[in-house]
């Protein structure tokens, strides 16, 4: 059941928003290559969407006060990312007759990645914290670490390189510091705007910008940009990332909304969702039926409905009882 004590209903529905365009995202993926429409929008979504969900981890690392609460955080990551991998592994075989995949905790299964990235986030912060300007190396590093090339999948490294300075943007963030920053030096009539210019920029570098940037996973010699300033596009990217995610925190909203009970649960929702969508295209041709505007709603509602049916309290339940012990929100207490 949803508890309301101690709940902050603030970032219950930053969650929901956060999680229900995660769904949105992995849903639209197929089509992005022969739709201009959905391909503006994916690149929207992925310019912000998860760098903010890391911004939100990282905040919500101040919670592990003592020794216990840390090892508790650390298995509240590290269990399901073991089942999960051990679930994804049977269904891809099983249901989807998909054998290519084998088992291994040292690489992450498609969006399994986040859980691995995480635990290393988590490991390595008490760590991290002591430098001075950490937030500083850690966008040093990941604008570094595309030049490699032989960075890879293993361990999801680089995405751990280059979504740690959200990670850590989140940590030494407060709440109330924050939203009062935010509402002094932004303005809310300015960034609908601002937001309009973003959609326009993407929409205009869409011929000449790889979406794959936007992954941070690939080196940029991969990526058709081996030159010298390569790792300032990089820096724009984050920028950018920045700059959208501020407007979104402007205007979530405070106050309890239908939402929030759903937010609370949004791990249930990225742990299971993937389930959904592999079956929907690589079993049963969902996106060969997809054709006129009304079927471009259809995927939006759908991918709608997957959020809010993977966070009713069945859902929780039974996320509860396939990964011992009883798993907590990663966020903030249930």
């Amino acid at each position: 059941m949803y508890s309301e004590l101690n709940r902050d209903y603030y970032f219950d529905n930053l969650k929901f928003f956060l999680i229900a365009l995660v769904v949105l995202g992995h849903m639209i993926e197929p089509f992005i290559v022969n739709d201009l429409s959905f391909k503006v929008f994916y690149v929207f979504i992925y310019s912000f969407h998860m760098p903010l969900f890391i911004f939100i981890n990282g905040y919500f690392s101040h919670s592990c006060e003592n020794e216990i609460d840390y090892i508790k955080s650390i298995n509240s990551i590290f269990l399901p990312y073991v089942v999960f991998q051990l679930l994804y592994l049977f269904f891809n075989r099983l249901v989807l007759g998909d054998f290519s995949y084998k088992f291994s905790l040292l690489t992450p299964y498609w969006l399994m990645w986040y859980f691995a990235s995480l635990f290393i986030w988590k490991m390595i912060l008490p760590y991290f914290t002591k430098l001075k300007y950490p937030i500083c190396i850690s966008i040093i590093l990941a604008i570094l670490a595309g030049y490699d090339n032989t960075i890879g999948s293993y361990l999801s490294v680089s995405r751990t390189i280059y979504f740690f300075p959200f990670f850590l943007m989140g940590y030494y963030t407060r709440k109330d510091n924050l939203l009062a920053k935010l509402s002094l030096y932004w303005r809310k009539k300015y960034f609908p705007i601002l937001l309009l210019l973003i959609c326009f920029f993407i929409y205009i570098l869409l011929n000449y910008f790889d979406y794959r940037w936007l992954y941070g996973c690939y080196s940029y010699q991969f990526l058709h940009a081996a030159h010298w300033y390569a790792g300032i596009y990089r820096l724009i990217i984050y920028a950018i990332a920045v700059l959208i995610s501020i407007w979104m925190l402007l205007f979530v909203p405070k106050n309890k909304t239908v939402f929030s009970a759903f937010g609370a649960r949004s791990r249930n929702v990225y742990l299971l969702h993937g389930f959904i969508v592999k079956l929907l295209y690589a079993r049963l041709n969902f996106d060969s039926y997809i054709h006129t505007f009304l079927d471009k709603i259809l995927v939006l509602l759908l991918s709608l409905a997957i959020t809010i049916l993977l966070s009713l309290n069945i859902t929780n339940y039974f996320i509860g009882h396939i990964s011992k012990p009883k798993l907590r929100n990663i966020y903030t207490n249930t």
